[in-house]
């Protein structure tokens, strides 16, 4: 990288100058290191070169993009037998850790068991907002393409739970469980990944209604 014509007149007080760039959202990952490998210093008084100058190397610096990582919660809701016609039920609690950015939650699909017991399906945020599925059938819920108010900070972990209604007139069993390959997250630039690899799949444990 090379900058002709630059024109800075240094005196006694020592001048800063600094080297910026941006990272394309394709550099994923891998280590970066600048190095001035050439300066021309020229004496205003006497027009002659200056050879004898010091050359700096940066730090090296590690870059790495957003990292979601999906857990068991402590907080998963024991086997429970809830009352047909009950609303605003826990059903599930899952973890997710925010990784080298803050994260968004923007992709989840659950499946399970006689889920067309259940309706008004939401996720519970650690900041105590719902967000609506996107699609219920009785054996899977989606909730896709979300862009929550808020985000999960770098370096935290929070709980989120999928909650639902019971419908009336129901007596059976029912389960959920959130797929770790059916999970995607947004990145604070907006790009969007799949869950990593270290994550876990999340089960409920089996309801009564």
């Amino acid at each position: 990288v090379k900058f002709d014509n630059l024109s800075k007149v240094v005196g006694k007080t020592a001048v800063k100058l600094e080297l910026r760039v941006d990272f394309s959202d394709a550099y994923a990952s891998g280590k970066f290191v600048a190095k001035l490998s050439n300066l021309d210093i020229v004496d205003t008084l006497t027009s002659q070169t200056i050879s004898s100058i010091s050359v700096p190397n940066s730090a090296e610096f590690t870059v790495a993009d957003a990292k979601g990582i999906l857990s068991v919660s402590d907080n998963n809701p024991k086997a429970s037998l809830f009352l047909a016609g009950d609303k605003d039920q826990r059903v599930l609690a899952f973890r997710i850790k925010a990784e080298n950015d803050s994260i968004k939650v923007r992709d989840l699909v659950f499946s399970g068991a006689n889920l067309g017991n259940l309706s008004n399906f939401r996720i519970l945020t650690p900041t105590n907002k719902y967000l609506a599925a996107t699609l219920s059938t009785a054996s899977s819920v989606e909730f896709t393409n979300l862009n929550p108010e808020d985000s999960i900070a770098q370096d935290r972990t929070e709980t989120f739970y999928l909650v639902a209604d019971i419908n009336t007139n129901v007596n059976e069993t029912f389960n959920v469980a959130l797929d770790k390959s059916q999970v995607q997250v947004r990145g604070s630039n907006g790009t969007v990944k799949a869950i990593d690899a270290s994550s876990v799949n999340v089960a409920s444990n089996l309801h009564l209604v």
